[in-house]
């Protein structure tokens, strides 16, 4: 989401968590941010009470850290995400402990100066990313409790002198080394490495193949999903009909592929080759690792097109979203433009035996033809927001099943 998290929403989360015997400190977002970031005693216990909320879908959970994870939200369209952690560790230091925040929060709708500016100060330096805009953040919060804010600053970074913010970005390998002197980087790559076991397991991003025939608006739909589903992934990318891995013929169909000679036996089949070798490779060396990283890949046709296209095989049904690989149901189909079919026989009637090239029956389409269309009609097409809600909707509910599914919520 863009703009502020809103107060209203806020308010609901956190009541929830406190409903569920949690104690719970805003870090971060309870001004101008555009998510929440909290922290809390139990985070085992955060991902139960945010599914609860009325009116609530918990969409993604995508952990990042020890006890850090990424709860994202849909509500009356709009997405929520809530960052929830127990302590600020990274790289084997830990910067905050949770006790000390908890101690110090308040009952309010938004942190405390002091944890707010910690908080904020670790994270910029974690991030390498202290710049001005950063640093006048940062005195502004200093400036509402300049006595805490000068404990946690002298507690943060103990040879940087206290109010000196010239020096401050310098002062970041300092505090990198200093922490809080409470090390674990003997433990730290294990729990990276079995982190990264687990999201490789169980990935959090997801892959959409939309199928049609040329015309239908599949390109449409894809750029609607991607602006559509963005904030719940930590990046989007968009392939036409095959990962590229090999590099061969990419960028798209050439303008007129059904206008060129067809080629012999040897070629075919050495294209036909190189093209599995690209499905292939490409899904285990680029499609996966994206997934594994919580990325929205989009596909503009795949192999799974032969379910859609003229085929000799009785196939009838083409999977748009996997999971690891594995198709997912529901699916959604870009509806087909009638004008784009290719292998039409012209003395055929309309959707007679020469339409060949007709989709099944099934997927995001409009109601069943009548006989004023069965006749040679122009067929029903919905419009293009009518299919993206839709796919927008299936996209959705098909994230929340698998995250209540992964964390035992739909027991």
């Amino acid at each position: 989401m863009t703009g502020p998290f809103p107060p209203g929403p806020r308010d609901r989360i956190l009541r929830a968590l406190g409903a569920a015997g949690l104690r719970v400190a805003i870090l971060h977002g309870g001004g101008t941010s555009c998510d929440l970031d909290l922290l809390v005693d139990r985070p085992d216990l955060a991902a139960g009470a945010l599914a609860t909320i009325p009116g609530f879908t918990l969409v993604q959970a995508i952990r990042y850290g020890p006890e850090a994870t990424t709860y994202i939200l849909a509500h009356d369209g709009a997405w929520l995400p809530v960052d929830v952690v127990s302590a600020i560790r990274y790289g084997g230091i830990l910067y905050l402990r949770g006790d000390d925040v908890l101690a110090g929060a308040r009952p309010a709708d938004a942190p405390a100066p002091v944890i707010d500016f910690a908080y904020y100060l670790a994270k910029r330096f974690i991030k390498c990313d202290l710049g001005p805009d950063q640093i006048a953040d940062l005195r502004v919060l200093f400036a509402r409790d300049e006595p805490g804010c000068r404990a946690a600053w002298a507690r943060l970074l103990p040879a940087a002198a206290v109010g000196d913010w010239a020096a401050l970005p310098g002062a970041r390998g300092a505090m990198i080394r200093h922490g809080l002197g409470t090390r674990y980087r003997s433990l730290a790559p294990l729990a990276s490495l079995a982190r990264l076991v687990r999201r490789a397991l169980r990935p959090t991003g997801l892959l959409i193949v939309v199928l049609g025939s040329d015309g239908a608006g599949k390109s449409t739909l894809i750029d609607g999903l991607a602006e559509a589903l963005r904030p719940a992934f930590w990046r989007v990318r968009k392939r036409h009909l095959r990962p590229h891995l090999l590099g061969l013929g990419h960028g798209g169909d050439g303008g007129a592929p059904h206008a060129r000679p067809a080629r012999g036996p040897f070629l075919s089949s050495l294209q036909a080759m190189l093209w599995i070798a690209d499905y292939r490779l490409g899904h285990v060396l680029a499609v996966f690792p994206a997934l594994v990283r919580s990325t929205l890949v989009l596909f503009d046709r795949y192999a799974d097109d032969l379910a859609v296209g003229p085929s000799p095989l009785p196939l009838r049904r083409a999977p748009v979203a996997r999971e690891g690989g594995r198709p997912a149901r529901p699916q959604a189909r870009s509806h087909p433009d009638p004008r784009g079919r290719r292998d039409r026989d012209p003395g055929a009637p309309a959707g007679g035996r020469g339409d060949r090239n007709r989709p099944p029956d099934r997927g995001l389409r409009g109601p069943r033809r009548g006989g004023a269309e069965r006749r040679g009609c122009a067929r029903f097409r919905p419009p293009a927001a009518a299919v993206l809600a839709a796919a927008r909707e299936l996209a959705v509910a098909h994230l929340a099943r698998r995250t209540a599914r992964r964390l035992g919520l739909d027991r």
